[in-house]
């Protein structure tokens, strides 16, 4: 796809004096609270840099051939315009290159199913809530769409039939257009599209109307303005701003090195241009409030304040940030990687990585930055670098202890002191832990360790709970905290235990909407659903795995009222009345696994993971609550190999994981799920 050039034209801004001060000032401000790129990584995510080809496959096995426009759906599956190639790729959120719509190196027009549809010249894509994948054909002068089961039809323009025209469907003409967007309002599509050949902006309808919004075609420039008054010069990139009252589209404006706003006045009736950020005319790397590009190709917006710019010759990725200002928006630029002027394919912290002309941008709904790297045939990733902590003492109990530290680094009101030796009992305890807001401390059967005592007074509670325990150990607990409370919650045997928890439950929160049934003589599946029940306040009952139901547990399931269940790990059956979802893997780590993906869907997030051996339990019990209070989500693993399910869970999270806890992780298992993560 040629690199169109175009006679610099002045038409500069020129701010008043009090203005360029404030802009100054603040340039300054934000310089020194620091850059984005201070805390992001950058990675290659797909594609083997310098090597052309259309191979399919796992990410960095897969070529490309010119990757000039990328978009993201809302479950992280990434679409790629593959320009030299004449097709649309797809990457899964796990990571496979496939090829979408189109036939390698085989260009054309014709629409249809897959393999049997043909692009000329796909400059950019774009998708709809929906999964619809729109694409800017440049060489046809046309916009097409692909289903999700991809099928492909021509909606807007006729094939290589170029010109300008407003009308609906194949009655409009269009002039090469690079760049696509999606806005989306209560479930109507409307497309923008700039129209880079005619230099203007264009609009599409949900019914194929195609009108032009700003811009005259053939009359280039930098002009701002109502309507078709305001003047653009090779147009190629959009996003759509849809939060507010009215859309807001930004555009690339290419040869004029500037970031366009345009929005529509309602009253007037008018869609009104203006520049945002760069000069026109003007070439540059500057950041701030008075900033410069160097061909500023495809946007992307992270939310209505954060704008994602590809700069095609600075080799950069640059973010335009928005602040108010009583009445008025201030736009400031900064870069966010890669080093202005300088091309290369270095990964690694942002300042230091290399792009070599990247011209496509997308955000994935976690905030991760994908680029489509033009020059080198690579999809790079720019994200922040997750944060690791390993919690591992000499024993269970300092483990623990760390944790305890981590999460509650003031002190606790209330500490729940489990068996470390014999723990059955605390299997259900996570729920009451994160209604009292307090860390699970594990101790000896037989009495307090020193560094027990320690901890104990330090978080300097005003209760302690009991739970299992004998009453012999509370002589201990008094010398360590005095005057502090003690409540012994304890039953004949674990189920009885669990059932008592729920009571003590039920008695702080209220009655549950739903229970989980878990198997207590397999404990791996309760401490894996430990941090979604803790979290929901859903108590944890317990079953012998293969049945019957206990006693205690059907008659707690029948006294508390409840109509839904959630059983992990067990088809033991539950009383008349209660609607079941059960959670089964063909192991512990499959289970694991399936219950993180139904925390994920009940509210709980990978921003905070912790992934602990399946296979010693302690480790795993003690860190339940502490996710519970923040949200997060445990992943069991065997300490010495990382299981496919667990596998698949991390790189299909990989977007949204912030922090990764491990408590009691062997180092080497720390290095492979780090190595799967980062």
């Amino acid at each position: 796809m040629p690199i169109m050039g175009g006679a610099e034209r002045p038409g500069l801004r020129m701010p008043s004096a009090v203005v360029v001060a404030f802009a100054v000032a603040l340039s300054a401000l934000l310089a020194f609270t620091g850059s984005a790129a201070a805390a992001l990584e950058v990675s290659t995510y797909a594609g083997r840099t310098q090597v052309a080809g259309a191979t399919n496959g796992a990410r960095i096995t897969a070529t490309f051939n010119v990757p000039v426009g990328i978009a993201i759906d809302a479950q992280g599956t990434q679409y790629v315009a593959d320009l030299e190639n004449r097709v649309i790729r797809k990457i899964s959120p796990t990571g496979i290159v496939s090829t979408f719509a189109g036939k390698v190196g085989v260009e054309g027009s014709a629409d249809g199913i897959g393999g049997a549809a043909r692009f000329r010249a796909p400059a950019d894509v774009a998708v709809d809530s929906s999964g619809n994948v729109y694409v800017a054909d440049a060489g046809n002068s046309t916009i097409r769409k692909i289903t999700k089961s991809g099928v492909v039809t021509t909606i807007a323009g006729w094939p290589q039939a170029v010109g300008h025209k407003d009308a609906n469907g194949s009655f409009a003409r269009f002039g090469m257009p690079y760049g696509i967007a999606v806005g989306e309002v209560g479930g109507q599509v409307t497309l923008y599209v700039a129209d880079t050949f005619n230099s203007v902006i264009r609009r599409i309808s949900q019914a194929g109307d195609v009108t032009t919004i700003a811009g005259t075609p053939g009359s280039s420039g930098s002009a701002d303005g109502t309507g078709a008054s305001a003047r653009f010069d090779f147009p190629t990139g959009l996003a759509v701003d849809s939060s507010g009252l009215t859309p807001v589209v930004y555009v690339a404006d290419a040869n004029n090195h500037t970031i366009r706003r345009i929005g529509y006045d309602f009253l007037l009736k008018v869609w009104k241009t203006g520049t945002i950020a760069g000069e026109a005319g003007v070439s540059g790397s500057d950041d701030g409030t008075i900033a410069h590009f160097a061909k500023p190709w495809h946007l992307a917006l992270d939310g209505p304040r954060r704008l994602y710019v590809v700069d095609f010759e600075n080799h950069t990725v640059r973010e335009i940030a928005k602040f108010r200002l009583g009445s008025i928006d201030i736009f400031s630029v900064s870069t966010v990687a890669g080093k202005a002027g300088v091309m290369g394919s270095t990964d690694g912290p942002a300042a230091d990585a290399r792009f070599a002309q990247p011209m496509g941008v997308a955000v994935h709904p976690a905030g991760t930055v994908y680029v489509a790297e033009y020059a080198f045939q690579t999809i790079r990733r720019i994200a922040e670098a997750p944060t690791f902590s390993q919690f591992v003492g000499p024993d269970r109990y300092e483990t623990a202890i760390l944790i305890s530290k981590k999460a509650y680094p003031g002190g606790a009101t209330n500490v729940f002191l489990v068996k470390g030796d014999n723990f059955p009992d605390a299997l259900a305890a996570a729920p009451l832990a994160k209604a009292y807001d307090g860390p699970v401390i594990l101790t000896p059967s037989g009495g307090l360790t020193p560094a027990v005592k320690a901890e104990l007074t330090r978080l300097n509670p005003g209760k302690v709970f009991f739970i299992g325990l004998q009453d012999s150990l509370k002589p201990a607990i008094l010398q360590a905290v005095s005057g502090v409370k003690i409540e012994t919650i304890r039953g004949v045997d674990r189920y009885d235990t669990a059932a008592r928890l729920a009571d003590a439950l039920v008695a702080k929160i209220g009655t549950p909407s739903r229970i989980v049934l878990v198997a207590g003589d397999k404990f791996p599946d309760a401490l894996s659903v430990a941090p979604l029940a803790g979290n929901k306040g859903w108590p944890i009952l317990l079953t012998p795995q293969a049945g019957p139901l206990p006693n205690y547990t059907r008659d707690k399931i029948v006294s508390l009222g409840v109509t839904q269940a959630l059983r992990v790990g067990t088809y033991v059956g539950l009383p008349a009345g209660v609607a079941v979802v059960s959670k089964v893997g063909t192991d512990r780590y499959d289970t694991s696994a399936q219950v993180a993906q139904y925390g994920d869907m009940q509210g709980l997030s990978y921003a905070h993971l912790a992934v602990a051996t399946g296979e010693n339990y302690p480790d795993a019990l003690v860190v339940g609550p502490y996710l519970a209070k923040d949200g997060g989500i445990l992943l069991l693993t065997h300490p010495t190999a990382l299981p496919s399910p667990i596998r698949t869970q991390l790189v299909l999270n990989r977007d949204w994981i912030g922090q990764v806890d491990f408590p009691g992780l062997p180092a080497g298992m720390i290095s492979i799920v780090k190595g799967v993560v980062e």
